[in-house]
């Protein structure tokens, strides 16, 4: 028959009140089991509120402008960003939570920092290559303080249908002129020159400001010009016209320039 102290010694070691030499054991407190996981977790909520307000602010600063093309294709990059260091955070919030295994918190903390590397080193990449090809459409484009791209078209018509047949001297032709800034900057000093006819011989209509044409603006001009003899021997009238115009930077800017023959009835 086994003694009542027997069962007492049973009970407390199964209970884990003794230790096998006899000497009682502390037991486990609720407090001690749940050290680690409030620790965790408190870690984790205020990665996530930092993460929050990183995401907020990143949306925010990146928010696509229809004025300013620029700053919307950065919000794509820094959009990105955003998305990437938040999935890696809900990895690591997962991994916190599944489990305990060192080894694999390790490995997905790992994963995480490499995909915030690549993030932002695709952020920076992107963003000098932004710069460069800013700098190289800005220098041909052209802004105040910088040349740009500054060309002039010009037009030229002969009217020949006051001519008598044959042609006499006094007879009249007349030259119609289109100066069209094809360029990016604005001119002053608009003027068109003709061999036939001096330069007070032309008359201009101008969209603004006389002598100014900004960049896309058309000018019209006419000039008359009156044979004389030696167009009656030559039978002919040869005409050659060039456009020019005064950049805000660099050199006069000329047109190529612009022929007309009119044959003289004999």
């Amino acid at each position: 028959m086994v003694s009542s102290s027997a069962h007492v010694l049973v009970w407390a070691h199964v209970a884990g009140a003794v230790d096998p030499g006899g000497s009682p054991s502390p037991s486990p407190s609720p407090a001690d089991a749940l050290g680690p996981a409030l620790n965790a977790a408190g870690l984790i909520w205020a990665l996530c509120g930092a993460m929050l307000v990183a995401l907020i602010a990143l949306l925010i600063y990146g928010w696509p402008s229809a004025k300013n093309k620029s700053r919307a294709s950065n919000s794509v990059v820094r959009s990105w960003l955003a998305v990437s260091l938040t999935a890696g955070l809900l990895i690591f919030t997962a991994a916190s939570f599944g489990g305990n295994d060192g080894g694999l918190q390790k490995m997905l903390v790992g994963a995480v920092i490499a995909a915030v590397g690549g993030a932002g080193a695709f952020y920076f990449a992107t963003k000098a290559n932004e710069t460069a090809t800013s700098a190289i459409l800005q220098a041909a484009k052209g802004s105040e303080g910088r040349p740009g791209a500054s060309t002039l078209l010009l037009s030229k018509t002969a009217d020949a249908s006051k001519l008598t047949n044959p042609a006499t001297t006094g007879n009249v032709i007349t030259y119609h002129f289109k100066v069209t800034n094809s360029g990016t900057d604005a001119l002053t000093d608009v003027a068109v020159s003709d061999s036939v006819a001096p330069p007070k011989a032309v008359d201009y209509v101008w969209p603004g400001v006389p002598g100014e044409l900004k960049a896309g603006e058309v000018a019209t001009a006419t000039s008359h010009y009156q044979l004389v003899g030696k167009d009656l021997d030559a039978k002919s009238v040869i005409s050659a016209a060039t456009a020019t115009g005064r950049p805000p930077h660099g050199a006069v800017v000329r047109s190529e320039p612009e022929h007309t023959t009119t044959a003289l009835g004999t």
